[in-house]
């Protein structure tokens, strides 16, 4: 699945930007809407495939008797674009909120209020799900997205190798590089070259834990503090960056790979480490493995022995844009995706659930152990859970997220040096901040 990847062109962007003042007036174009019994769903079609998303229509099609259709592809961002532009929005989205249209409609203000909504069902949910930024942006606490699964994201490991060979697992990142050489024939680490935004899956945790304070500094970077840039702890975790570079630590060729590419690479047997989310279970299902292949997965490394670890969690949301014809429609078809029989098709057919509070115990006897073993890392002392992502900005030239990503894939390549990539970030915080405070 394509995820932390940066968003479509910068020209898609400013085309529907420029037609935000055709439904700017959002509540009034919901209530002249003429509501119908049909629901349009556009959903993302990546590791978690579209069986699901047609087994869901085609259920509540039968219970509802609204007629209900997928659009379901891989370029459905841009679709979504081009149906909102079109004026036929889709009722309902299954889009992550990192994508470039969705922080659109985030910042134009395009969405449909869901708090009362999801209010009868909040209580099954993990405490704190809906204060986290990409569920309720705008920090009044009114929910606009909800999660449709929650995937953590850190370090990916062959667990039958490392078993059978003797390794421990790095607590340390002095552990962490002593692995170098530890297994013949295999780098240390790869990761999803072409689609540097899958660092995020464990430089969050990385930031989070570079320094006694890294969580607050973490905190400030994702808000576009520049602050942040200068920050001890900041400088800690390029360093780490450079060092995979200037020790060869990188299997080789992985500049050019793609996520798939990287990942069965390492499924292979070709790099000992690899940073991903949970989906890669399911996404990558049917590729090729090493004999007895088992995944594995632990939090970034730390500076230092007994510092708290982190290991990141990820949502893919949902939601209604608020030029739909069928909203309460699809509000109906949110909460029918919630009921208990409906996840349990969801966690056999996609390996994963929405962060309720019984969702391991729902999710293990249909699941590759692993993702079970990634959700339960955080039952481990010193192991905390860290909910980062970057607030959306609008009216940049450069999307500064995705900026931000590239620079980092360009410090662990060695194209660029940590104080090259901090100069280069400045003024692109300076100009998000700047638009953030106005």
């Amino acid at each position: 699945m394509r995820k932390c990847v940066p968003s479509f062109v910068l020209c898609a962007i400013l085309a529907f930007s420029a037609t935000s003042m055709a439904f700017a007036n959002g509540e009034k174009d919901v209530a002249e809407s003429s509501a119908t019994s049909e629901l349009k769903i556009s959903v993302f079609q990546g590791g978690f495939g579209r069986e699901y998303w047609d087994l869901m229509a085609e259920r509540f099609q039968e219970q509802t008797g609204i007629q209900t259709t997928v659009e379901a592809s891989p370029n459905i961002a841009e679709m979504i674009r081009t149906d909102i532009l079109s004026g036929n929005a889709p009722d309902f989205v299954f889009l992550q909120a990192n994508e470039a249209v969705t922080k659109t409609l985030m910042a134009d203000r395009q969405l449909v209020d869901l708090t009362d909504t999801i209010a009868p069902i909040k209580d099954k949910f993990v405490d704190g799900t809906f204060s986290m930024k990409s569920i309720a942006p705008y920090g009044d606490g009114r929910v606009y997205l909800t999660p449709f699964v929650s995937s953590t994201m850190g370090l990916w490991y062959n667990k039958t190798h490392f078993e059978e060979n003797g390794i421990a697992t790095p607590a340390t990142w002095d552990e962490f590089f002593a692995l170098d050489g530890a297994s013949a024939e295999r780098a240390l680490f790869t990761y999803q070259g072409i689609y540097p935004g899958y660092l995020q899956c464990f430089l969050y945790s990385v930031f989070a834990a570079s320094s006694e304070n890294g969580k607050g500094m973490l905190d400030r970077l994702t808000s576009y503090d520049p602050t942040t840039l200068d920050d001890p702890g900041f400088r800690n975790a390029l360093a780490l960056l450079e060092k995979m570079n200037s020790e060869d630590l990188l299997l080789k060729g992985t500049v050019g790979m793609d996520h798939t590419m990287s990942q069965s690479e390492f499924l292979k047997g070709s790099a000992l480490f690899i940073p991903c989310g949970s989906w890669i279970v399911n996404e990558m299902a049917d590729a090729p493995k090493e004999d007895g292949f088992a995944y594995g997965m632990l939090p970034a490394p730390s500076l230092k022995p007994g510092m708290d670890r982190y290991i990141s969690t990820k949502f893919e949301e949902m939601y209604i844009p608020s030029t739909a014809k069928n909203i309460e429609n699809a509000k109906k078809f949110l909460l029918f995706l919630y009921e208990e029989e409906n996840l349990i098709e969801q966690a056999k057919l996609t390996q994963g659930l929405p962060p309720m509070k019984n969702a391991v115990e729902l999710i293990e006897p249909y699941v590759d152990p692993g993702v079970t073993a990634s959700l339960r890392i955080l039952e481990e002392d010193g192991v905390m859970p860290l909910g980062a992502t970057f607030t959306p900005v609008n009216g940049m030239a450069t999307n500064p997220e995705d900026y931000f990503w590239e620079q980092m894939g360009a410090i662990i390549t060695g194209v660029k040096s940590p104080q090259k990539v901090v100069d280069e970030l400045r003024p692109v915080f300076e100009e998000a901040q700047s638009l953030l405070a106005e």
